[in-house]
Order: structure tokens, then sequence, then C-alpha cells
């Protein structure tokens, strides 16, 4: 795709692919005014394209070009950030990272702000989640992983056990609870505890991932 544009459009579309690549820079950058201030830049770059590419061709670029770094490290500096509920307060910066996406998904879908389409309406149209729900999306994976590939460290923040012989609804449930008390391993847990039983119970990957995406979808945009 990429080398049928080129020829097309030559040099313009190589000045507009350079302006959407994004530096990969350490996680403190990533989230830095200077480096949102980047990523707010991209869709306008990608809005240049738009007459020339498919809605298809479109989602290809942004999340290879856009979204892979909304994504970069999200378990490690998002997790104080997560939002379980409406009511909970959201963050500047995932405010700002939020904005980017947005304006990223107009492009794709073909809308314009003063249309007022709802975010959630164009995730679904997308196949895509918001940056809450990918920061869910991301520890919970990492969870599912460290207890079944046995992970260390990772795999040490929570356990089924209990100081006691009783046999509880949660144990039933497949349910853990965080062994220290650290933003990753708390929020974790309460996301592992949502999950279906059918995410806890399997170990194949493709099925977690699935039942992994249900779960966060139910979570606020």
């Amino acid at each position: 795709m990429a080398q049928n544009l080129k020829e097309k459009f030559g040099a313009q579309f190589e000045h507009y692919i350079d302006d959407l690549r994004i530096i990969n820079s350490p996680v403190p950058c990533v989230i830095s005014k200077d480096n949102i201030y980047c990523l707010w830049s991209s869709p306008i770059s990608l809005r240049c394209l738009k007459s020339h590419l498919s809605s298809r061709q479109l989602k290809i670029i942004t999340e290879g070009l856009i979204m892979s770094r909304l994504r970069y490290c999200l378990p490690v500096w998002g997790t104080e950030f997560i939002r379980f509920s409406e009511s909970d307060p959201i963050s500047s910066t995932i405010h700002d990272l939020q904005v980017v996406q947005n304006d990223t998904l107009r492009i794709i879908i073909g809308c314009k702000r003063r249309e007022h389409v709802r975010i959630s309406d164009m995730l679904e149209k997308t196949k895509m989640l918001s940056i809450n729900q990918l920061i869910a999306y991301s520890m919970i994976l990492e969870v599912w992983k460290s207890r079944i590939f046995k992970v260390p460290h990772l795999a040490t923040l929570h356990d089924n056990d209990r100081d006691d012989n009783r046999t509880l609804r949660s144990d039933t449930a497949n349910n853990i609870r965080s062994s220290v008390v650290e933003p990753f391993a708390v929020c974790s847990e309460k996301l592992w505890n949502m999950s279906s039983h059918r995410f806890k119970a399997t170990n194949l990957i493709k099925v977690a991932k699935i039942e992994a995406r249900k779960m966060v979808q139910r979570l606020p945009v």
C-alpha cells in the first residue's frame, strides 16, 4: 500500500508519513507536554491522506504510527489513572491522549466534531478501545501471562491463599487478592475479579484476549 502511494504522490506522501512518525522515546517523554503536542499534530497529517485512502487503510496507518505510541508502556505509567466507573476522576494526561484518539477516530470514520458523534459509537465502529480501556486491557493480560507462565515478581503480586481452611465463593470463582499495597497489584486484582470464568481458566492467549476485551469494554471511555 505504502509503495503504491509513494509512486502516486511522491515526496508529498513521504512528507505526510514523516509527520506521522512520532519519536520512540522513554516513558517520561511519551507523556510530556511536548510529546502530547506531537501526538496532537499527527491526526492533522493523517487528515491530509484521508482523500487518498480507505477507512481500512487509514486504520492500519493509525494503528502503526499513532495508537502504537498511545499504547506504549500503558500498564507501567497508566495504572494509577484507570477509571472503573463514570464517577471516577479523569486524569488530565489521559484526557489529552483521549482527545488525540478521538480526532483520529473522526478521521477514520469520516465525521466532524460539530456532528457530536459519541466516542463510544466511534470506538465500536472502528473496533478500537479507549485509552482507559487499553490500560485495563494491557494490565489484565499481563496478570494472565504472569499466572500462566509463572513470571518472576509479577506472579507474586497476587495470591489465592488465606489463613484458614474455609471455602468461600471467591475461591470457586478463582478470584485473587493483592499481596502488596501497590497501584498495579490493587487495580489488576479488581480487573481480574471482574473478568469471566473463561478468561481465568483458559491457557490460550487467543481466548484470553477475546475475554479481556469483552471485560474492559464495560469500563468507562
